[in-house]
């Protein structure tokens, strides 16, 4: 690439020869050659404040339309941001009258019979501060800017029930989990488990703990975010039966097994007119 040394363009070249360089950006997104980013895409990214108990709503009916919630606001997107670019995101569910224990999932349980474990209450303490640092510094790359104590410091004004689920080697916290439940479903938030137990599969752990406990409630739905084929740190959530996909294009939801979802999870997310070349 040629170098181009700005200082020396007068205000009028500077601009001409950025918009130059952004409309080689678009031909390269559009031709393939380049994998489109979050700025190239035209998805659904929404964030709206909420006044459910004011209005008489419940979070289920949030929950069915894709959307997840915290205390006061509520948000969703159809947009997962992966190395290899941005693809198509699906809110998932699970009908939890058709859950059954798969046979990894039956040793999982029986491997971690020796741990203790708790679901109550949501309790904001500086071990799981600790723990969620940690582990999200380890499995995103990041290190989180709102701790727990913080994210969930008013559980009492949520428009749910914030609980969570704590696994334990004596003293010693292994895993916790925080989920919400709501009238007729439940939705699991986070996860975060000590890195050194990995083989455990305390991940996976928390979430059966937290279907069984739903189910046990009469619970209909176990909600767990968004599902994209291209992201590695999704695929487990293919291994919980009677899985369930939000349809963003007919506002439904399709079971996992039904023929339609591989032309879905195929979807590519369409590019803003600007890049497409329709502007």
């Amino acid at each position: 690439m040629e170098k181009v040394n700005l200082s020396e363009m007068d205000e009028a070249a500077v601009e001409k020869w950025l918009a130059e360089q952004v409309a080689e950006e678009h031909r390269k997104v559009r031709c393939g050659e380049m994998a489109p980013e979050r700025h190239h895409i035209d998805g659904l990214d929404e964030r709206i404040d909420i006044d459910i108990v004011g209005k008489g709503e419940t979070v289920d009916g949030y929950w069915e339309r894709g959307w997840c919630t915290q205390m006061r606001t509520a948000s969703r997107s159809n947009i997962d941001d992966t190395d290899a670019g941005c693809c198509k995101a699906f809110p998932t569910r699970y009908r939890l009258a058709d859950f059954e224990l798969s046979k990894s999932q039956r040793r999982v349980l029986r491997r971690n019979e020796d741990l203790g474990r708790v679901i109550r209450p949501m309790r904001q303490t500086p071990k799981k501060d600790k723990l969620n640092v940690k582990f999200e510094q380890y499995r995103f790359g990041y290190s989180t800017t709102r701790p727990l104590s913080l994210l969930y410091g008013n559980t009492k004004y949520y428009p749910s029930k914030v609980m969570e689920t704590c696994v334990f080697q004596g003293d010693n916290l292994l895993a916790c989990s925080v989920f919400q439940v709501g009238e007729r479903s439940a939705f699991g938030d986070m996860a975060m488990y000590r890195l050194e137990y990995e083989s455990r599969s305390l991940g996976i752990l928390t979430v059966l703990l937290e279907m069984q406990y739903a189910k046990q409630l009469g619970k209909e739905y176990y909600y767990l975010a968004n599902y994209s084929k291209c992201n590695p740190l999704f695929q487990y959530k293919t291994r919980f039966g009677a899985l369930e996909l939000y349809d963003w294009d007919n506002e439904a939801w399709v079971d996992f097994k039904d023929e339609s979802i591989i032309a879905m999870l195929d979807q590519n997310l369409p590019l803003k007119p600007e890049v497409a070349g329709d502007a």
